[in-house]
């Protein structure tokens, strides 16, 4: 028996990289670009911390609709809810009425009074 650590397999060779693509002289890549707080993605003439204040409360609009619209949501749902009760109670007093009205009907033609 021989003690020693087995041997590691046999590293395959790294394949040649392939050839760079050509580069015009006056153009970086992009990966050697370093850009700097100041840079916006289309140079204009207006202060960096004032696109930056736009693009901020752009992106919190965006980022409060999911909220918005499941308040939206809740809203029409407990109207909807509300309105249902109040048909509800509406349709109780319709049937009391028209119970109370059977009723004294049916008493004064029991107690012989005069037809209406």
């Amino acid at each position: 028996m021989d003690d020693s650590p087995p041997e590691p397999p046999a590293e395959e060779s790294p394949s040649p990289a392939p050839p760079a693509a050509e580069v015009s002289p006056g153009i970086a890549e992009p990966s050697t670009i370093q850009h700097l707080e100041s840079d916006m993605a289309i140079p204009t003439a207006v202060n960096g911390q004032i696109t930056d204040a736009v693009t901020q409360s752009n992106i919190s609009v965006l980022g409060n609709a999911p909220a918005e619209a499941l308040g939206s949501l809740f809203l029409a749902a407990s109207h909807a809810q509300g309105l249902a009760a109040a048909n509800a109670v509406a349709a109780q007093q319709q049937a009391f009425s028209l119970a109370q009205a059977v009723t004294t009907r049916c008493v004064m033609a029991l107690l012989g009074g005069k037809e209406v």
